[in-house]
């Protein structure tokens, strides 16, 4: 005998589960969440009915336990209409749902050919939760603006009928847009509680082998869970493979380095409770036309930022003895993120020499900054090294 509609089932029991909820008045689905290790658009998708496989049994008991002892400490047990004993209750009815996804999940055939064997699928959640980005530094100067901007794009995730929040990041070589993305997603990681993605999609390397779309999504989902075996060949069968896989997750992707709307598109999620987030020294001004991107220009750092980025970069009180030389030392270096960091690099590696005497070599072009890429085009107080130059 068969047994009954799997799909049904399932319907059923995360609607049970969702009145069960409702009549509690909570736990919150981030309190639900923590205590039954998803993430708070997991658990929400369970009791919006919208997985395609039952949730492990450990999740529909977590589940019922919480509601009970939500009701119970909030004295609205004579709420619930449903019963919440685990063992006689719920048990025998997940395993009726377990068995009937078992042996009535459907197979596919082709024009009545013999039957193709179905994709392996474990039971959901059976995604992994990726961890990518690199690590940031451990203090930000400035930029309170631009991470306020990128805060409220994060609580835009999430809004119902709406898509993935897209924020890109533009500015000069060497402004620190790499450096202030990564600071701010180390930071809003918690926001994202079922993974962040990261690519360096090298648009601007000296080699001109930027990454490719095709070989990031390998890469994402990968890290996803997905069997890089059984992958989609052609790109946008990947790319909805990738979209099917983020649908439902509260995930974090960082496209670092982009060198053009084309290489960025296929990479961006479709899910709502998504956000990404691109950096590159172009406007990619379609992104923000078509796909309503929103531009967030990095600029030069003041004069008091930098400074201060220069010092706690030597740290030791050297600079503030030499706040002239400081000052210099800002300047001569454009007040560039990038060239500051070098520099303090540099004066670090000489200890006992006044600052003074570095801004000095700056001023009179005796001193490179040991470091600065060669495909960049350097501050003008910067002598070069051969090579090719960018912009």
């Amino acid at each position: 005998m068969l047994a009954d509609d799997p799909d049904e089932l399932l319907r059923t029991l995360c609607a049970d589960l969702r009145l069960l909820w409702t009549q509690a008045g909570g736990p919150s689905l981030r309190a639900l969440g923590t205590r039954i290790g998803l993430g708070k658009s997991q658990v929400g998708a369970i009791l919006n009915g919208t997985v395609r496989r039952p949730p492990d049994w450990d999740v529909v008991r977590g589940l019922v336990e919480s509601f009970h002892d939500y009701a119970l400490a909030h004295d609205r047990l004579s709420r619930l209409s449903l019963r919440t004993g685990v063992d006689e209750t719920w048990r025998p009815r997940y395993a009726v749902l377990e068995y009937a996804f078992r042996e009535n999940r459907p197979r596919p055939r082709n024009n009545g050919s013999p039957s193709i064997p179905a994709t392996t699928t474990q039971p959901w959640p059976a995604t992994l939760v990726p961890r990518q980005l690199p690590p940031a530094v451990r203090h930000l100067v400035g930029r309170k603006a631009e991470l306020s901007t990128l805060d409220k794009a994060a609580d835009a995730c999430g809004e119902p009928g709406g898509s993935a929040a897209l924020v890109v990041v533009n500015g000069t070589a060497g402004v620190g847009k790499t450096t202030t993305v990564l600071w701010w997603a180390r930071r809003a990681s918690s926001r994202f509680p079922d993974g962040q993605l990261y690519a360096d999609l090298g648009g601007f390397d000296s080699s001109g082998m930027a990454v490719s779309p095709e070989g990031a999504l390998t890469g994402f989902l990968t890290a996803l869970g997905a069997d890089p075996h059984r992958l989609p060949e052609d790109l946008p069968g990947r790319v909805a493979h990738y979209r099917s896989l983020l649908a439902d997750r509260r995930v974090l992707v960082v496209l670092d380095n982009a060198r053009d709307p084309a290489q960025v598109r296929p990479l961006l999620p479709g899910g709502s409770a998504c956000m990404a987030v691109v950096t590159s020294r172009n406007r990619l001004t379609s992104l923000v036309v078509a796909e309503g991107a929103l531009p967030l220009r990095l600029d030069l750092l003041t004069s008091t930022d930098a400074a201060k980025m220069f010092e706690s970069r030597l740290n030791s009180g050297r600079a503030a003895g030499e706040p002239s030389a400081v000052a210099e030392i800002v300047e001569r270096c454009a007040r560039l993120p990038l060239a500051l960091a070098i520099a303090a690099a540099g004066a670090a590696a000489r200890p006992d020499e006044p600052l003074a005497v570095f801004a000095a070599q700056l001023r009179s072009g005796s001193a490179v900054l040991d470091g600065w890429p060669t495909e960049l085009t350097a501050p003008t107080c910067v002598p070069p090294s051969p090579g090719p130059f960018g912009t």
